[in-house]
């Protein structure tokens, strides 16, 4: 169940992103308010690959620490381009986060097949 946890983490993530959408738009921010929906739309595309993966790594038992770890540097990943995307928006910053988060599901899943294929 150690997985539950960066899954959780992951939810306040999005839901930190939710507010700070709701507070840009009542503020009439346009462009932070771009950057935030933008952001919120990005929240439901690479994630949801690790929702998939966290809840298929439960069901078949691949909860070991690798999984673990891989799955609070994604999160840390997602907060941290979250962060950037809505503060000062430097898009190298950014995208080294979303690449270390993608970096950080692929292997994931990597785990995931590697303990298919050995049960």
């Amino acid at each position: 169940m150690a997985l539950v946890y960066p899954l959780m983490g992951q939810l306040l993530v999005v839901l930190l992103v939710i507010t700070r959408f709701g507070q840009t738009r009542r503020k009439m921010d346009s462009s932070a308010a771009i950057n935030a929906s933008a952001n919120l739309r990005n929240q439901f595309e690479v994630p949801v690959l690790f929702y998939v993966l966290c809840l298929t790594a439960i069901e078949v038992g691949a909860t070991g620490t690798a999984m673990i770890v891989l799955a609070w540097l994604f999160v840390a990943s997602r907060a941290i381009h979250a962060a950037i995307h809505l503060t000062y928006n430097h898009i190298p910053h950014r995208f080294a986060a979303f690449f270390f988060g993608v970096s950080a599901v692929t292997l994931m899943w990597l785990v995931l097949a590697a303990h298919l294929i050995g049960a």
